[in-house]
């Protein structure tokens, strides 16, 4: 997949929900092999509303819930001054999202931290590092393999 491209999926027996950002015939293309005939259904994400401020950045983005567990989807490219909600189970990080040094207090994610292809190899290390430092797991796509979880 090109840089810029990123495509999340939550399956639920064979219906499949898609996030995407990228070329779509690109992606399309580069993922056929993984999808079932039928296309995947596409949604748009709920935005939450902002929060109490902590700093310059508000607190608000897009959140997926996907049987039960929330999902925050920390873009770079449509929201390069986001602070992410607390209570989310996960992250996912794309299009290389600055992470602040201070205002993440109290909003790291419960289960952990993925990082897709989009984000370039000298910000996923640093990203790698910023989460071990901060007891928090992480997992790099491009590095370590897709990742999935069962519910």
């Amino acid at each position: 997949m090109d840089g810029k491209s990123s495509v999340t999926e939550f399956w639920n027996g064979r219906r499949a929900v898609v996030f995407q950002t990228g070329n779509s015939a690109q992606i399309l293309n580069q993922t056929s092999v993984f999808h079932l005939k039928k296309k995947p259904e596409r949604i748009s994400m709920r935005t939450l509303g902002e929060e109490t401020a902590s700093g310059d950045l508000p607190q608000s983005g897009p959140m997926a819930v996907f049987n039960g567990k929330r999902f925050f989807i920390w873009d770079g490219e449509e929201g390069k001054d986001l602070l992410p909600p607390a209570g989310a189970d996960y992250w996912i990080l794309r299009n290389n999202p600055f992470l602040p040094k201070k205002g993440l207090e109290g909003r790291m994610p419960a289960q952990l931290v993925i990082a897709d292809g989009s984000n370039d190899p000298g910000k996923r290390k640093y990203y790698a590092r910023f989460f071990k430092e901060n007891k928090t797991a992480f997992w790099s796509t491009p590095d370590q393999g897709a990742w999935k979880i069962n519910f």
